[in-house]
């Protein structure tokens, strides 16, 4: 590029003043030209006049060039009156654009800044996550847990496909992350679908994808689940909810580890490693046949199964503590521990909701808790949580059926046929949570009914219509 005339110009200092306000604390550099002349590159040329422009990133290079003709060079060369004429307007033309440019330039700045921001604290986070947080949010000090945690440490650093069992509320989907957290595949996404939760042409839609005019509303190609966690993790809840049409097209992705979208009839590749969740007895469904036994082998590489909450109730306390302060932080409470007799509450309770129910029961607490108040009460436990063997007891058989609305037990009569038939359906459900209540140990659960174990295998197979 060549200067005709030469264009000279010297640094100024810091302009802090008569420049649009801005959000960064750094000043932009002004330069003053303190010779006029014309930039030339090739057939372009741009004319500088006498004045001050910013010495910033994108305004001293980014000029709107134009063609030059002889005809305008002796033009450039015309009396000094159409020289200042033009001077003005051109001075105008090139205050208004270093402005425009200035902005932008400001803007673009802006946006690179917090982007690198967000990488950093991206990073950062994920750091944080991997290296602080090695149990991902799970909580507990018992055997069993310390025994779980032992095994996720080891099958994350492989790449196998985990099933993860449980009743719910356990923690099935926290597991499944701190397995994804410890993995090389940390960097990955981690995405989680609820295979129970839609029917069985939305959940096609949303693992495989679609094409565009798959089917009426497909108005473009969208990829599904599989895709968008390649090279990560993808959690399957509630596996087997699935249909066996679902389930034969989600053998061929664990057996080939490609996929076709729906719509369409290429076949791609996909690199995600599955973790799946159920709380039922998938041994049980394969048997029923309503569960593919060669899906359950492929997905059973690895079994997990998280010990319910009454099996564990030494880690109540620390759950506890764990979710106060969590939900103080979040709703602003200076809530800071429980009383000795809330604990025994929240030990005592059975939590067929396991940690679910006990972060519901929590989170009510911090938000009955006043300004002021930093120990929470048992006046601030859900009443179920509050009941007492001794509290039951006392009130008597006939108050705990006063507790019961009498519209149920009338709909309840009719529909059993008269009170033989209500008496047979109180019968088998008291079989049913004597069994759940003691982990499927039905020696156990027929002891505590004074009945022979016989008599509950029998019992439990005459289920009375509904």
């Amino acid at each position: 590029m060549e200067v005709e005339p030469a264009a000279g110009w010297d640094g100024g200092q810091a302009y802090a003043a008569d420049r649009p306000a801005s959000r960064s604390s750094e000043h932009l550099r002004a330069l003053r030209i303190e010779q006029p002349g014309v930039l030339r590159a090739g057939s372009l040329e741009y004319v500088l006049h006498e004045g001050t422009i910013y010495d910033a990133p994108y305004t001293r290079y980014r000029f709107q060039w134009r063609e030059r003709s002889s005809s305008e060079a002796v033009q450039r060369q015309a009396d000094s009156a159409t020289g200042r004429a033009t001077k003005g307007v051109i001075s105008r033309l090139l205050f208004d654009h270093l402005v425009g440019l200035q902005t932008t330039q400001r803007r673009a700045l802006g946006v690179f800044i917090r982007n690198r921001e967000l990488r950093e604290e991206n990073k950062h986070l994920r750091e944080e996550l991997y290296g602080a947080t090695e149990t991902g949010g799970l909580v507990g000090k018992s055997r069993p847990m310390q025994d779980l945690f032992g095994l996720v440490r080891n099958v994350a650093q492989s790449d196998v496909t985990v099933l993860i069992t449980g009743e719910t509320g356990t923690g099935k989907e926290q597991t499944a992350r701190l397995i994804h957290q410890l993995s090389p595949r940390r960097t990955g996404r981690f995405l989680a679908i609820n295979c129970g939760a839609l029917a069985e042409n939305l959940l096609e839609s949303e693992l495989f994808g679609h094409e565009r005019g798959a089917f009426t509303g497909a108005v473009a190609q969208k990829k599904g689940k599989f895709e968008q966690a390649n090279g990560g993790t993808l959690f399957l809840d509630e596996i087997g909810e699935i249909s066996p049409a679902m389930q034969v097209k989600l053998l061929r992705v664990l057996q080939e580890r490609e996929l076709q979208r729906v719509g369409g009839h290429e076949d791609i590749k996909v690199d995600v490693r599955i973790i799946a969740a159920t709380n039922q007895d998938l041994h049980a469904l394969v048997t029923e046949r309503k569960f593919r036994q060669d899906l359950f082998y492929r997905l059973n590489v690895f079994p997990l199964h998280i010990p319910p909450l009454r099996e564990r109730s030494e880690d109540i306390p620390l759950i506890a503590q764990h979710l106060l302060d969590r939900h103080a932080t979040a709703q602003k409470k200076a809530v800071k521990g429980l009383t000795g007799e809330s604990l025994e509450a929240l030990v005592r309770y059975r939590w067929p909701g396991n940690i679910r129910e006990l972060e519901n029961a929590i989170e009510r607490a911090v938000a009955l808790a006043g300004p002021k108040t930093a120990i929470i009460g048992p006046d601030l436990l859900p009443p179920s949580i509050r009941e007492t063997p001794e509290t039951i007891s006392a009130r008597g058989f006939d108050d705990l059926m006063d507790r019961v609305e009498w519209p149920l037990i009338v709909h309840a009569l009719k529909n059993g046929r008269g009170l033989t038939g209500l008496i047979k359906r109180i019968e088998w459900a008291l079989i049913r949570r004597a069994i759940k209540e003691h982990a499927g140990n039905k020696t156990a659960a027929a002891r505590l009914l004074c009945r022979t174990y016989r008599w509950l295998r029998k019992a439990e197979t005459e289920r009375p219509g509904d």
